[in-house]
């Protein structure tokens, strides 16, 4: 799957309503990552408050836990036909 390709991104969020998608090792259950390429909140804020963790020496940034919340609850609640939860700063 090529996440970078616009065109293909924009066809995964329309046509299968995916914001997201899960990478994992077969060899190891805990080693996963999410990519999130379909968020409510723009990239630069959701960068402003990304928490930074060091894994095998490489840094790794990851969204907060309060944006990574609101983006889930904002997607189960689109699916389900209720409106769309407004983004809040901390």
């Amino acid at each position: 799957m090529d996440l970078a390709d616009e065109i293909k991104r924009n066809s995964l969020i329309k046509e299968k309503r995916m914001g997201a998608m899960n990478f994992f090792n077969q060899d190891s259950p805990i080693a996963e990552i999410d990519i999130i390429f379909d968020s409510p909140i723009p990239y630069e804020e959701l960068k402003s408050r990304s928490v930074v963790f060091e894994i095998y020496g490489e840094k790794i940034p990851t969204i907060s836990i309060h944006d990574l919340i609101k983006i889930k609850k904002n997607r189960s609640e689109a699916r389900h036909g209720r409106c769309k939860v407004p983004y809040d700063d901390p």
